[in-house]
């Protein structure tokens, strides 16, 4: 191996790290802005509270939603992609970015059910998972 095939690994390597690391920071600064219990089901489950069509909480508008819709999705890809360097770590990341994108058409239905009008303005405002630029 040449010393810059070496440099050359060795840079790739920072640079993928360096991208799932800001994928991490971003997922644990998002789930910060979200009640925990009532995002894997806790609360509801201990509560007896039915999911309905009715909004249980006030829209969430700040922290990293300032910017983006889905910031953990935003974080998972970031995650996904920054690890791809093999081709089953691409294959990964083409099969979950698929899901979070799909999951996402899913969510923001149920979304524009509960919150309405709400919803809508907030899709008008706000980019799905990567900021604008200029910001």
């Amino acid at each position: 191996m040449t010393l810059f095939a070496v440099f050359e690994y060795e840079l790739l390597s920072v640079l993928t790290n360096g991208i799932r690391l800001v994928g991490l920071i971003v997922l644990v600064v998002a789930f910060a802005s979200y009640d925990i219990g009532r995002f894997v089901g806790i609360t509801q489950l201990i509560t007896g509270e039915r999911i309905s069509s009715s909004p249980n909480e006030p829209l969430q508008r700040n922290g990293l939603n300032r910017w983006v819709r889905h910031p953990l999705y935003t974080g998972a890809f970031l995650m996904l992609w920054g690890g791809a360097i093999s081709i089953f770590d691409i294959w990964t990341a083409i099969w979950g970015t698929t899901y979070l994108v799909i999951g996402t058409k899913f969510e923001e239905r149920k979304l524009v059910k509960i919150y309405q009008d709400e919803y809508l303005n907030y899709q008008r405002e706000v980019p799905r998972y990567f900021p604008r630029l200029g910001l």
